[in-house]
């Protein structure tokens, strides 16, 4: 799974040239300890020369007041199309979560150890992911979840799943292709030789650390 991830490289100007778009919405604040139901950084396909905001926490269109509730963090890639609480935005609403590294957690008997996953010596990277606007009560919300699948070699003897993370080469085919198969086929484990991980703070338990001394190595 993914359950907190950073976006320490926030400078507006760094993520258009990354990212190749013409506006980026929110501050420009760095944030080190990202949780879910927070505002995070996204490219949906409908709106891809902008870099918007959406809650993390996915809630299909058509769920009712119970919505936030229910809200989901991670879809698992190997049920997308089977499940309909996914199976259309995976056909029409992929999106791109931006981070520089993610977070998870090693168990060793009763105790559970933070790492940090970062891409080639801490980049700039994109999660593929699924995104809906909930609409309930005259209000509009954009929700987003990060696509899962099994761990890579790096990631198993911390945690049996990860995030997809989706190749630069591959972000607008993820965003604009109709070929299902092909969206299928970009759900892979990221290259174990392209990561890193290492052992940090257990601040990073507590959603309210958000501060440079989280992402340092123990």
């Amino acid at each position: 799974m993914c359950g907190r991830f950073s976006l320490t490289k926030s400078d507006k100007d760094t993520l258009k040239k990354r990212f190749r778009v013409k506006r980026v919405a929110g501050d420009q604040k760095p944030r080190y300890n990202i949780a879910p139901s927070d505002a995070v950084h996204a490219i949906v396909n409908t709106m891809r020369d902008e870099i918007t905001l959406a809650r993390w926490g996915y809630i299909p269109h058509w769920m009712g007041a119970d919505g936030l509730a229910k809200s989901v963090i991670n879809a698992r890639a190997e049920t997308l199309m089977q499940k309909p609480f996914f199976k259309t935005s995976f056909r029409s609403r992929r999106c791109l979560i931006i981070a520089d590294g993610f977070y998870e957690w090693k168990r060793a008997g009763k105790a559970k150890h933070p790492y940090r996953v970062i891409v080639d010596d801490g980049s700039l990277f994109a999660f593929a992911g699924v995104w809906d606007t909930w609409m309930y009560d005259g209000n509009e919300l954009m929700t987003c979840a990060i696509i899962t699948v099994a761990a890579n070699e790096l990631m198993r003897p911390i945690h049996e799943r990860m995030p997809v993370i989706i190749n630069a080469d591959d972000e607008q085919a993820w965003l604009m292709s109709d070929d299902l198969v092909r969206a299928e086929e970009m759900l892979r484990p990221f290259a174990s030789e392209r990561m890193r991980a290492y052992e940090i703070s257990p601040a990073v338990n507590s959603p309210t650390h958000d501060h440079a001394d989280i992402v340092k190595p123990i």
